[in-house]
């Protein structure tokens, strides 16, 4: 829509010399579900821009606004541009009208809700949640009651959905299987302490390991290591040894039990100050190979 000096251009108009040509913007009529009026000059806009004005006159969430041409039937998408004079109504979602609102318990006590839409299905809520929590979905357990929350689970209002902790699998050293629930946050640290609580192993003395895996088996899981989903671990007790010097001190320290030559060397030079690139270990007088594992005796 185009005018010259405020007049509207038509189809007789001849151009002069330092005319200046106003585009002037699309009028859009706005109709609200309430039954009220919003009258719009957009220039340049889109659905997606006249949603947010909609939320900035009235309050409803761009999330709850579904826009349509007058007298169409399908939303028009938030991408769509206006470009020409143009009759809208605004409708709320279907959502809107009957919020279905679930609480989620957390291992540990704490509760969020959850906005479902009507006819949700078990899998819709396993997403929701997974992406609330940021749990795996994969590795999300889910309840309602004492029951697993099955696929034919239909959300209702002032449902109580529960996140079930991951559960890890320890094998003791004398090769019993016990279970520890991992809370939110719970590390490798935590893990220790429950097994110290559970076991009598003192945690200090506690090396563990995957117990699947050809690689990771030879990891040792550090303190500060989060537990994220279920696994199973092997605990092994570390290693007291001396280790003496060429005067004769003698130093005691506690080594995991898969140690190999350089991480003794750093374990030892940690209590001796000696920088490992200076160390020569021994044992029964002859010198200590790179092959060298504490596990071989």
């Amino acid at each position: 829509f185009l005018t010259l000096d405020e007049e509207e251009l038509d189809n007789h108009y001849i151009p002069s010399h330092g005319d200046v040509i106003t585009v002037e913007p699309p009028a859009v009529v706005i109709r609200l579900p309430d039954g009220g009026m919003l009258e719009l000059a957009v220039a340049y806009s889109t659905i997606a821009d006249i949603k947010e004005v909609i939320e900035d006159e009235t309050g409803i969430s761009v999330h709850d606004q579904s826009v349509f041409e007058e007298g169409g039937t399908e939303p028009l998408s938030d991408i769509t541009s206006i470009t020409r004079d143009i009759s809208l109504e605004m409708k709320l979602k279907e959502s809107k009208k009957e919020a279905i609102v679930i609480t989620i318990q957390m291992p540990g006590g704490k509760t969020f809700t959850l906005d479902v839409d009507p006819g949700e299905s078990s899998a819709d809520v396993r997403q929701k949640v997974a992406k609330a929590t940021g749990i795996d979905i994969k590795e999300l357990h889910l309840t309602k009651g004492d029951a697993e929350l099955s696929d034919s689970f239909i959300p209702q209002n002032g449902d109580t959905i529960n996140v079930m902790p991951p559960a890890v699998t320890v094998e003791l050293p004398n090769g019993e299987i016990i279970e520890i629930e991992a809370l939110p946050n719970t590390t490798v640290g935590d893990i220790k302490e429950a097994l110290e609580e559970e076991t009598g192993i003192n945690k200090s003395m506690q090396c563990l390991y995957f117990r699947e895996g050809n690689q990771q088996q030879q990891q040792q899981l550090f303190d500060g290591m989060k537990i994220t989903k279920a696994v199973s671990v092997k605990v092994e007790k570390s290693i007291p040894i001396t280790v003496k010097n060429l005067e004769g001190k003698e130093y005691k320290l506690r080594v995991e039990p898969r140690c190999d030559l350089d991480s003794l060397k750093t374990n030892v030079a940690a209590v001796t100050g000696i920088s490992e690139k200076n160390l020569r270990l021994s044992k029964n007088n002859e010198n200590l190979g790179k092959s060298f594992k504490l596990s071989d005796g």
